[in-house]
Formats: structure tokens, C-alpha cells, sequence
């Protein structure tokens, strides 16, 4: 069962969000961005997924559309407001652009360790869909 989201995990992320460029010092604006993280983020993993990406790959603040988009390249946000994402590297066409990579490998017979840990996610993501749809929390 995964974990839901607590103000402690909430403050947490706000915390190393302030590493990233150009993120809000304004307190009132962090409060209303922990919020918005609260509202979206269905689980812990989400969030802690989400803060990892921005620190570690976007490394700048592009607002909280694009923390939502972001969100939803990977997740189905808890309030129901879905957005694209148009970060490099995160866009739908980048998405596209990867299972395209993998179909021509596995089409050519190749089989790299890459594509096997990528199936291996994605088959691991849909059984734990599926077993959620089975088992209401």
C-alpha cells in the first residue's frame, strides 16, 4: 500500500525545491506551492519522484503548470487536473520518441539492458494498476 502524502514530506520537498533556480522565497508563495503539492500528488513515491526529477535533471523553477505536467509524465494527479509537460526530455514527444527507440531495438532483435529495465517497469506498473482496481484503498 503506498503512503500518503504528510505536511512533514510536504515541507520536506519545499526544502530541496529551494535549491532549484529561480524557486519563490516569498513564504506565502511556498505555502501555497506545498498546497498545490498536497492537492496533486497521490502518494509519497509521486512526490518524492517529483522532487527528485526537479532537483536532479530540471535543476530550474518553470512555474506550477510545468510542476504538474512533470507530475503527470509519470503519474495521474490525485485531483484529477492533468497537464502536458514541454520540459526537454519530458515532453510528449520525448515519450514518443523512447518507446519508438525501444520498439526498433526489439524489432531488430536487439535487446539492450535499458529496454529490459524499461519493460521490466512498465509491466511491474501495470500489474500494480491492476491490482489497486482490484483492492480499493
Amino acid at each position: 500500500m503506498l503512503e500518503k502524502v504528510n505536511q512533514k514530506n510536504i515541507q520536506q520537498a519545499l526544502a530541496q525545491f529551494g535549491m532549484l533556480e529561480f524557486f519563490p522565497s516569498d513564504p506565502g508563495t511556498r505555502a501555497a506551492i506545498g498546497l498545490l503539492l498536497a492537492k496533486m500528488c497521490p502518494h509519497r513515491e509521486a512526490l518524492d519522484w517529483l522532487v527528485a526529477e526537479m532537483v536532479n535533471h530540471i535543476g530550474k523553477w518553470h512555474g506550477p503548470t510545468e510542476l504538474r505536467g512533470l507530475l503527470c509524465t509519470r503519474y495521474k494527479p490525485s485531483d484529477g487536473v492533468e497537464e502536458t509537460c514541454s520540459l526537454p526530455g519530458y515532453t510528449p514527444r520525448d515519450a514518443e520518441e523512447k518507446q519508438l527507440e525501444i520498439h526498433r531495438q526489439l524489432k531488430a532483435g536487439g535487446w539492450t539492458e535499458e529496454t529490459g529495465r524499461r519493460q521490466l517497469a512498465a509491466s511491474s506498473l501495470k500489474l500494480i494498476d491492476g491490482m489497486k482496481k482490484e483492492w480499493p484503498q
